[in-house]
């Protein structure tokens, strides 16, 4: 069973390598394909961006020259913008994108912020919200950026005093309700904008097509991924982002890694295709340019001065040529050695001139013939039953060999019985000294008690006719009763 077992252990390693190959390639983090950060960050769906500085990196590292110069342009110009939006946490979204996920986002957003407002200032009335973000509104209005503090300041000017973190509020809630979003930062500090005057109006979507736009995004970024990963990105209950699947089942693969099924965009597959060069040895390009150099140095060596004897020299030679040519480009396709490919290379730079890099309709097209003539998948499950197979024909062939004398079996029983004897003694001296431990903390605790209990007797017998200490008593009660609780 060594060998069998080894391979279901190399087969879940090669599971996990391979989940984390597909998610580091999805994720733009391998040979990345965008230079501009607005088609990166619109690929992605959003960019979690709670530290702005390092967050701008989480952008560059992605690009193909990396590089927060792009990264700050984007930004300036608004392709890019940073908002609440989701979990509710900053993100980095692209500005075309901003409105139907705040559409998607807003209610649970809003739920979020008002239980915050709730546990930290008490009650505050929606009137409140809504004449904050009037006021906050016309302070902006004019294509003007401003801090935070600046935004207060204004407020205090028109009458109300909000404090910082009151502000924080309004301006969140003014960036859910699509009223306000990030604007020119000002040095290292951010502002805010008027989301209209930053972002030209969009065309609206339905529910429905924005969320399967949503899962799209997500899973093309963030393959292979499962439904949990999903609900807890998005910050979508569990019924939507299934929904949200189901609307985008086509573009989606379904795989089962360790028991686990995890959904993969079939924009994985042409990514995979990419990965490959369209330079390659046995190409026809190549096999012209053998065929066109192997004829000249035949034909150095062969010298007519009849103009027949020239011409039937080189009919009766092409195939010669071509037969000696093919099967060079044959051994070279199987070959690394490097003064092979150094032959190779004058054919293979040829082929810049007759190929060309496919688009993403070309991999489509070729991917979905191969799948109609081949099931790649049944021929994996074949593969993987074939190394099943011979893994226990090789044990059972080699279990003969690997007998043991039962002298030699029982030494290898007692030495493992031994082995068991001194863990298991070494867990009971942990549990013991764990136990031991515990106690005195416990009696540690109940000596402290004990004190305060004494002390604080002692200090209600001497200050019973004081008022001021009678007080302090009402405290101490209130303090036992909110503990109590």
């Amino acid at each position: 069973m060594g060998c069998l077992t080894l391979y279901f252990v190399h087969l879940r390693l090669y599971s996990y390598i391979m989940i984390t190959h597909i998610r580091v390639a999805s994720q733009q983090l391998e040979q990345p394909r965008f230079e501009s950060p607005k088609e990166l960050v619109s690929w992605m769906g959003a960019i979690q961006a709670q530290e702005y500085e390092m967050a701008k990196w989480a952008i560059g590292i992605r690009l193909r020259s990396s590089s927060l110069e792009k990264v700050n342009e984007a930004l300036y110009k608004g392709d890019i913008l940073r908002t609440h939006v989701m979990r509710p946490t900053w993100h980095f979204v692209a500005a075309e994108d901003i409105r139907w996920m705040l559409m998607l986002s807003s209610e649970r957003i809003k739920a979020a912020v008002m239980s915050y407002a709730k546990g930290h200032f008490g009650k505050i009335e929606k009137t409140l919200f809504t004449r904050c973000l009037d006021q906050i509104g016309k302070i902006l209005e004019g294509y003007k950026s401003l801090t935070k503090q600046e935004v207060t300041a204004e407020l205090q000017k028109s009458g109300i005093l909000p404090t910082i973190d009151h502000v924080n509020l309004f301006l969140t809630w003014g960036e859910v309700e699509g009223i306000v979003c990030s604007g020119i930062d000002k040095g290292k500090k951010t502002t805010y904008a008027l989301l209209d005057e930053r972002v030209p109006p969009t065309r609206e979507l339905c529910r429905e097509e924005a969320l399967a736009r949503l899962a799209s995004r997500y899973f093309q970024s963030h393959s292979p991924a499962q439904l949990q990963d999903f609900v807890w990105w998005s910050g979508l209950t569990a019924t939507e982002c299934r929904l949200a699947i189901n609307l985008i089942k086509a573009e989606l693969m379904t795989e089962t890694f360790d028991s686990r099924e995890y959904f993969i965009h079939q924009s994985w597959k042409g990514k995979n295709v990419r990965r490959q060069s369209r330079y390659h040895k046995r190409c026809g390009t190549n096999f012209l340019f053998i065929v066109i150099f192997l004829s000249i140095i035949f034909f150095m060596f062969l010298h007519f001065d009849n103009m027949w004897l020239r011409i039937i020299s080189r009919i009766v030679l092409v195939p010669v040529i071509a037969g000696v040519s093919y099967e060079f480009i044959r051994f070279a396709g199987n070959s690394e050695n490097k003064f092979v490919s150094m032959l190779c290379k004058p054919g293979m730079l040829l082929q810049m001139l007759t190929t060309r890099e496919p688009d993403n309709k070309m991999i489509e097209v070729a991917i979905a013939s191969v799948e109609e003539v081949f099931d790649w998948r049944e021929y994996q499950r074949r593969c993987i039953a074939a190394v099943k197979s011979r893994a226990k024909l090789k044990e059972m062939h080699s279990t003969d060999k690997k007998r043991k004398s039962r002298a030699e079996i029982a030494e290898e029983i007692k030495r493992r019985e031994a082995e068991r004897a001194q863990r298991a003694n070494e867990r009971a001296k942990y549990i013991m000294e764990r136990e031991r431990r515990e106690a005195e903390l416990e009696k540690l605790a109940q000596d402290a008690k004990e004190k305060r209990s004494s002390r604080r007797e002692e200090m209600l017998k001497e200050q019973e006719n004081d008022d001021t200490l009678d007080h302090l008593d009402h405290f101490f009660d209130d303090e036992d009763k909110g503990k109590e609780k």
